[in-house]
């Protein structure tokens, strides 16, 4: 279980000067925290997504920003990762909310809060992949 604060994470200023945060309520993980700057409800689903991110940063979560923020194909591969995974708890655990989260998933990460260059249908169809990838793996 990660650690929650209702702060900005220790380094904000940096991704900000890299990601368009303007517009949006994100939450950040650094390290074993989510920090949640904007106070939003955490459901389980996004949890997951932000141990996914915490288990992806490893023991240097400043090294793998500074990775995050100035390689867009590292950052859409972490984010895949993230809400492929998310997608599978949800359709494990909430199974009557799969093809709607699925497009909330794929609207937030062909958004500008990623700036990735993808539209809404490239994203869902990567998810989708990723996901089917993740399924197939053995526990």
């Amino acid at each position: 279980m990660l650690k929650k604060k209702n702060e900005f994470p220790p380094n904000y200023q940096f991704i900000t000067d890299y990601l368009p945060l303007t517009g949006h309520k994100p939450v950040f993980c650094y390290g074993g925290t989510i920090f949640n700057p904007h106070n939003i409800d955490i459901p389980e689903d996004l949890e997951w997504h932000e141990m996914v991110h915490s288990r992806q940063q490893g023991t240097k979560p400043d090294v793998w920003w500074i990775r995050y923020c100035t390689d867009v194909e590292f950052r859409l591969e972490q984010e895949l990762e993230a809400y492929a995974r998310q997608w599978l708890f949800v359709k494990k655990h909430i199974p009557k909310a799969t093809k709607e989260s699925l497009q909330d998933f794929a609207c937030v990460l062909s958004s500008s809060l990623y700036n990735l260059g993808i539209n809404r249908f490239e994203a869902e169809t990567l998810i989708r992949l990723k996901a089917k990838h993740y399924g197939e793996e053995k526990e």
